[in-house]
């Protein structure tokens, strides 16, 4: 199980995939990654030179893949509440001054997110986030089409026109709980008293 910081350390995740890809394609070294919030919608790169590519988590929702986990049993026989299941809406989004260079760099991260559909956990712990998600856990990055009223949802909030982008759904994200369940003694015997009746 992840712990708390698996949303942030999957964002970084997928940063770290286009980081690598751009340091190696002469193309695209340039680029800079980063993840957006609202506030940076708003203001969007607007360098005539720059080539940017934003990742911005617009939705987090309960995953619609995997359900009703129990509760975990740990290594000292300790008892702790199931974990929170989460799917990760992301909006990759290319920025360039040109409309054929905002096209390219766009495909060209589709591409390179395409090519690794199941972040591994050295990518999900790598970069400040060790520990966070456990050896054998993996995080699928599958595309995710957006409704139309999505798209506008979206847009609105950032203020600002609509740009190409590619939409993306991290799946099945299981957050870990350190909150323990009292485990109480099975009841063995139940002895019942009658009331006397009164006269």
């Amino acid at each position: 199980m992840a712990s708390s910081a698996a949303i942030a350390a999957t964002t970084a995740a997928i940063k770290t995939l286009l980081d690598r890809a751009a340091a190696a394609s002469p193309d695209f070294s340039t680029v800079v990654v980063t993840p957006f919030q609202a506030l940076d919608m708003q203001a969007p790169p607007t360098s005539d030179t720059a080539l940017v590519v934003s990742i911005y988590l617009h939705r987090v929702a309960l995953s619609s893949v995997r359900t009703g986990m129990p509760a975990i049993v740990e290594i000292d026989g300790r008892r702790v509440r199931a974990p929170i299941l989460l799917d990760l809406h992301y909006l990759v989004t290319a920025w360039a001054r040109s409309a054929l260079m905002q096209q390219k760099l766009l495909g060209w991260a589709i591409r390179t997110l395409d090519d690794t559909p199941v972040l591994p956990p050295t990518v999900l712990n790598d970069g400040g986030w060790a520990g966070v998600f456990g050896p054998t856990e993996t995080v699928e990055l599958v595309w995710q089409a957006m409704t139309t009223q999505e798209e506008m949802d979206v847009w609105q909030v950032a203020q600002t026109n609509e740009q190409p982008s590619a939409s993306y759904l991290a799946r099945g994200i299981a957050l870990e709980s350190d909150v323990p369940i009292d485990d109480w003694p099975l009841a063995q015997t139940i002895e019942l008293d009658y009331a006397e009746a009164g006269s």
